[in-house]
């Protein structure tokens, strides 16, 4: 009797379990490509979203924010503070009514209002008016500002920032409000 070579495979049998063998895995390849390409899509379309979306029409679209009332600012008076209230948003965080800074507003003698940014042009801190000098005051480094704005002193480099004010709905003080950088010369917007 002679020997069978187990090594040996029927003609055609080699061939099939290749073949059989490669589409096992370019199955399973193209599974695992649908199974990482579908929540790969979903999260950049999730990521991606926020950059491409229209915003909705609400207060600060115009840069004006609504501050308070016009019944304690009297005629030459002294100037109120305000703070400034808004929405802040980036791209993917919305921070409802976070304070973005504050102002000074002063109704001048023949009735017009006058608003000056809070900010410091020289490091950035909230200044604060003094009732008795009838000045501004920054309590960082001693900064000193004139009732219109106007540096007192060499300290800051550049006079206090000034912002457009208007009066909406007969008595709401509307400003338009905007920070600048701190310790240049001009105004450059943050």
């Amino acid at each position: 009797m002679s020997e069978v070579d187990s090594s040996h495979q029927p003609p055609g049998e080699g061939g099939a379990l290749k073949r059989r063998a490669f589409v096992v895995e370019a199955a399973a390849f193209i599974v695992g490509a649908i199974t990482a390409i579908v929540p790969g899509v979903a999260a950049a379309f999730y990521v991606l979203t926020p950059l491409f979306k229209k915003k909705s029409a609400k207060e600060g679209d115009d840069g004006f924010y609504m501050v308070g009332t016009a019944t304690n600012l009297k005629p030459g008076g002294a100037p109120q503070f305000f703070q400034v209230r808004g929405v802040k948003k980036d791209a993917w965080t919305t921070y409802p009514s976070t304070a973005l800074g504050g102002v000074y507003v002063r109704k001048e003698e023949d009735g017009s209002l006058s608003c000056l940014n809070a900010r410091c042009p020289h490091l950035g801190c909230t200044i604060q008016f003094q009732t008795s000098k009838r000045d501004f005051l920054c309590p960082c480094h001693a900064s000193s500002f004139a009732i219109d704005g106007e540096r007192s002193n060499k300290i800051p480099p550049r006079n206090l920032d000034h912002l457009e004010v208007e009066i909406r709905n007969e008595d709401e003080v509307w400003v338009k409000f905007q920070n600048f950088r701190a310790g240049r010369e001009s105004q450059i917007p943050v």
